[in-house]
């Protein structure tokens, strides 16, 4: 391709703007929300949040705890939040780096189908280990 070629062409814009966009919302979690063991903020106030499951069964349901446990490893407390939802730190990590994958997706030139393989494979194990963690907490809490 040429210098002079339009932006547009050189690059592919929609991995781009969705791996910037999805990095933007994990910085957007970090600088806006906080969380602990039993309260969330979200710009400063309580949402008000509750897990109609929890409420009506007495017992936590497969997401319990996962706004926490996001929130918490976005600040960088993975520990608290492993014991909250496993698979919170989990989805963090997914988000980072499936945002940084699509960032370099869209800037790689077009035509690089590997890339595009790997992509899916690899997406497709992590949705495999995340469900573990999801479902395992989950019986974890329950026992």
């Amino acid at each position: 391709m040429t210098a002079s070629a339009p932006i547009a062409t050189r690059f592919r814009m929609a991995p781009l703007v969705t791996g910037a966009v999805l990095l933007l919302h994990v910085a957007a979690l970090r600088l806006f929300c906080r969380a602990g063991d039993d309260w969330v903020t979200i710009f400063g106030r309580d949402p008000g949040l509750a897990c109609a499951f929890r409420v009506h069964t007495g017992h936590p349901c497969p997401g319990c705890g996962l706004t926490r446990a996001v929130i918490l490893s976005v600040c960088g407390q993975w520990s608290q939040a492993f014991s909250l939802n496993a698979l919170g730190p989990w989805l963090v990590l997914g988000m980072l780096l499936f945002g940084a994958s699509l960032l370099w997706l869209g800037l790689v030139p077009k035509g690089q189908g590997t890339m595009e393989r790997a992509l899916r494979l690899g997406g497709a194990a992590y949705a495999a280990v995340a469900c573990c963690f999801w479902l395992g907490g989950w019986l974890w809490r329950l026992a």
